[in-house]
């Protein structure tokens, strides 16, 4: 008779469930704080830092090659046209290319002070690839920890 009223009494159910849940929830946090769930939090935490750190630092990092690649391109274009025009009209061409160089070397030298781009302009090899975004995480890890 007493199995019939616990199936029909919606309050001694819900009571049932209630420490259901609780049991389960009690279990969790037992696991999350024994040597198991702490290196598993950890390992989670570097692989999700990883992913994040990819994807926050590697446009920036695209970005910053193009535009560097911009500038030498526009510098390039300036000195080939300097270059045909005063070979044209007979003239060295070394002593108007010279002073755009310079212009050149100080603008890249800015660039890179402002920014800190590394001078490579090659999009195939990224800094922030996931295994280097992954070392950047656990480093982090290493520098916080006791």
């Amino acid at each position: 008779m007493a199995k019939r009223r616990y199936q029909k009494d919606p309050k001694l159910r819900a009571y049932r469930y209630l420490c259901f849940c609780l049991l389960g929830l009690k279990m969790m946090i037992m696991f999350a704080f024994s040597h198991v769930g702490v290196t598993g939090c950890v390992v989670g935490y570097s692989i999700l830092g990883g992913w994040i750190f990819k994807g926050i630092e590697a446009p920036y990092e695209l970005e910053l090659r193009r535009q560097a690649g911009e500038i030498r391109e526009k510098y390039t274009r300036q000195i080939v046209k300097i270059t045909e025009q005063a070979l044209l009209e007979g003239q060295n061409p070394d002593n108007v290319s010279a002073e755009l160089v310079q212009e050149f070397e100080e603008e890249v030298v800015r660039f890179t002070d402002s920014t800190g781009w590394d001078g490579s302009e090659d999009e195939a090899e990224v800094k922030w690839s996931y295994s280097g975004a992954l070392f950047y995480s656990v480093t982090v890890i290493t520098t916080i920890g006791k």
